[in-house]
């Protein structure tokens, strides 16, 4: 079927991969977008035709005041839109001093942002998604105060929101009162978290997602997670064990302590992640989670193995934590935890409703799979990667080659040549979309892989959540997008 004839609906679903949704406004995202109206003029046409395409905007400063610069572009950018609900993310990449308390409010300070105020303010009724990464608190901090009364419906309408910052403020600056509609929050910073629970008692219970990178101490990401009954999907980042190391208080036995005085049971949330925390144990304990289908653990590198700050026995929380919930764990993805095939065994044995699996420790090979042939019944993907591994252990080759595998042999002239299709990936014919993922080198007849380290692989997120892809591909700005808009 010729592309002129798909249905608009059809070819809309397809272009709207064009749509640059990236956690910056980069130049791989404006290709993308580029290369799809080269492709014909039709497409051209469908493009600047659909006015979801123009509904949403990434963009990316090296110093906020260079945004009112910026604002004509913008305002062409969403005047394509139509009558659509708006999403912007902003980015500030300038590094900035510390301000103290007696100079961060004053009028000067925000004086030279008007222009950008003035712009967000014009659109107040139609922002669904607002998202500032790294925008330094004064311009926040002034866009909140400089409205007019009359004029905070800037927010009304809101759905989701999320501040990610350097400074120290973060949590004074957050209008969630103004959010009458907020449905998904991601905060990410420093401040005085103690009273934030309370301060904003009335957002909580309606929530549906959350993400919380905030520099506090266990008790307050627990009680805030408890306020957050309808909660769907949350995400938690890794500064709470730094909260204690900045104190000089740090003990894992005080955040167990700590944490043993809730009970939280948050019956609709089907995603949970933990991204950068080293110790997940005391909150994992605290946890019931009867719908969850999702779950992720991400430690940072350095707490693998036999690092001070590697954290024993998570995979017993986890255990624990699904035989508590009695949840229906469908996608598990565990990286940097210390494991071994023993305990990968008996963690994967009492999950027989696994779909998806991510692995990723340093003590533990492929062979530890052998002993589950009959477990596993519904998994489809696996992948698996092992830090530090030693090649002279042959552990790849005896795990192809041991006559217990439950899965088609490779094809001996793939194995031997490694042509045709990219050789890091070694398909278990058995399992639907199964692979491991090294960087093989020649042992013999066999291509003996050399494990590599990953960061930040994982499934669905929420939005606001930094993804290995964003990461990797982002890039500065340009002053000028290299394309008409005519």
């Amino acid at each position: 079927m010729p592309c002129p004839d798909l249905p608009p609906d059809v070819l809309n679903s397809v272009l709207w991969l064009a749509s640059p949704r990236s956690t910056c406004y980069t130049q791989r995202g404006r290709q993308a977008l580029i290369s799809l109206c080269l492709t014909s003029r039709a497409w051209k046409d469908t493009i600047y035709g659909n006015p979801r395409f123009w509904s949403s905007l990434s963009i990316a400063v090296h110093d906020i005041v260079d945004l009112n610069t910026r604002i004509p572009f913008m305002e062409l950018w969403y005047s394509k839109a139509g009558k659509l609900k708006l999403s912007l993310n902003l980015k500030e990449f300038k590094e900035r001093e510390y301000v103290p308390d007696a100079r961060r409010n004053t009028p000067k300070n925000h004086a030279g942002f008007k222009p950008a105020y003035k712009f967000i303010l014009k659109y107040s009724t139609r922002w669904e998604r607002i998202h500032f990464d790294k925008v330094r608190f004064s311009w926040i901090n002034g866009l909140v105060n400089s409205l007019p009364n009359q004029d905070k419906f800037v927010f009304k309408n809101l759905l989701h929101f999320g501040a990610k910052s350097t400074g120290r403020y973060i949590e004074s600056v957050l209008p969630l009162h103004e959010m009458p509609k907020l449905k998904s929050l991601a905060v990410q910073g420093k401040g005085e978290f103690v009273q934030f629970r309370a301060r904003f008692s009335g957002v909580w219970d309606k929530l549906r997602q959350i993400e919380l990178g905030i520099f506090a101490s266990m008790t307050v990401h627990l009680r805030i997670l408890q306020e957050c009954g309808n909660l769907e999907e949350f995400t938690l980042r890794g500064d709470t064990t730094f909260w204690y190391m900045d104190r000089g208080e740090f003990d894992e036995d005080v955040m167990l302590t700590e944490a043993a005085r809730h009970d939280i049971v948050l019956r609709k949330v089907h995603t949970a992640s933990f991204i950068g925390f080293i110790y997940t144990n005391a909150i994992l304990n605290t946890l019931t989670l009867p719908s969850i289908s999702t779950f992720t653990i991400i430690k940072p590198s350095a707490s693998t193995g036999t690092s001070d700050l590697a954290e024993q026995d998570t995979d017993l929380a986890v255990s624990d934590l699904v035989n508590r919930s009695q949840c229906n764990l469908q996608k598990l993805e565990l990286c940097c935890i210390a494991i071994n095939n023993e305990r990968a065994i008996k963690l994967l044995k009492g999950i027989p409703s696994l779909s998806k699996l991510y692995l990723e420790a340093a003590d533990i090979d492929c062979t530890f799979l052998l002993s589950l042939k009959d477990e596993l019944h519904l998994l489809e993907t696996f992948q698996l990667k092992v830090i530090n591994s030693d090649p002279k252990a042959h552990a790849y080759s005896k795990f192809v080659k041991d006559p217990r595998r439950w899965w088609t042999a490779l094809d001996d002239t793939l194995v031997k040549m490694g042509q045709s299709r990219n050789s890091s990936v070694r398909r278990l014919t058995r399992l639907e979309n199964t692979f491991l993922e090294t960087s093989p080198k020649n042992d013999g007849d066999i291509l003996e892989p050399v494990y590599t380290r990953v960061y930040l692989r994982g499934f669905d997120r929420l939005d606001f959540a930094e993804t290995y892809e964003d990461t990797m591909t982002e890039d500065k700005p340009d002053d000028v997008m290299p394309m008409s808009m005519e």
